[in-house]
């Protein structure tokens, strides 16, 4: 290979030897043998060698007349680079001329006219500045709030979250401002809640037994603004996560299921005496216990 290996006879070394003319190029390229460039005079070589770093291929190719990858691949081989600032210079110069039509330019200027142009809300005829938005920020929620959504399924949010959502807007976040964003029994500032005085299903019933013409199914929305209507912040307290488990959960046992006279005692802050049972029990007990919490969240809008 060393003896006949050239541009023109690597078919020749690869039938010599008995193998594809791929394997003949890698075998060429481990062993450091280039193909002759006879194409390449020595001056033609030296004159590369000594302008390639200021003026690059595609200069050099237009001055000898030589191809443009024939140049190059000869530098590449010599390890020759052009200059950082030689190379910016060339690209400059090598690149196409952008030429715009009188249509053309038409056209930018009425689009860049259009774009800068404040236009106006088409909803409320507020002035928006922003590209392509035809609504200001408020109508656009508005337009894609209720059956307008795309995720719109025919309304049907959960009576008690429809509830929960409603609740903390007019009555928990007025309790929990009035007592300082901390527990009234502890202290606490984390994992607030706010109690109910009265039962939430008490006030429930209270305001569909005032309306018996209403009904969840088809009056929700009125019967959930009549509930929170019945909500008033006298009734309501700020605790903790802990301090309103023991007061609905006096050891372990379900206040809710042992209220027999004396549950009103618990909603006013001391939680009433509870018999003791077995491990069995505590275990029913506590499963009771945490169904009745995620209850309590959901009604509360914790989740």
């Amino acid at each position: 290979m060393k003896k006949n290996y050239s541009g023109d006879a690597i078919k020749f070394c690869a039938e010599a030897l008995g193998r594809t003319a791929e394997s003949v190029k890698h075998a060429a390229e481990r062993l450091s043998i280039t193909a002759k460039h006879e194409h390449l005079t020595t001056d033609e070589q030296a004159y590369i060698c000594e302008w390639y770093s200021t003026k690059g291929s595609v200069a050099l190719s237009r001055i000898m007349g030589k191809k443009r990858n024939t140049i190059h691949g000869f530098a590449m081989r010599k390890g020759l680079r052009m200059n950082p600032e030689d190379l910016k210079r060339v690209k400059g110069e090598n690149a196409p001329p952008v030429v715009f039509t009188a249509e053309v330019r038409a056209k930018i200027g009425a689009a860049q006219r259009k774009y800068d142009s404040p236009h106006t809300c088409q909803d409320c005829g507020k002035v928006i500045k922003k590209r392509n938005q035809k609504r200001c920020n408020v109508c656009s929620l508005k337009s894609r709030a209720g059956e307008s959504h795309m995720w719109w399924k025919g309304g049907k949010t959960n009576f008690y979250t429809t509830i929960a959502n409603k609740l903390w807007r007019s009555w928990k976040r007025d309790i929990l401002a009035r007592d300082g964003y901390v527990c009234t029994k502890c202290g606490s500032k984390q994992n607030l809640h706010v109690h109910h005085l009265d039962r939430m299903s008490d006030i429930r019933d209270r305001v569909l037994t005032d309306n018996p013409g209403l009904s969840v199914e088809s009056n929700k929305e009125e019967l959930a603004d009549l509930i929170i209507g019945a909500h008033k912040n006298a009734r309501g307290v700020t605790l903790c996560k802990k301090c309103h488990r023991e007061i609905h959960f006096a050891n372990g046992v379900n206040c809710w299921e042992a209220r027999q006279g004396n549950q009103q005692a618990s909603r006013d802050g001391n939680a009433p005496e509870a018999p003791t049972t077995n491990g069995y029990g505590l275990k029913q007990n506590a499963m009771a216990m945490n169904r009745h919490e995620r209850t309590a969240h959901r009604i509360s809008g914790m989740i």
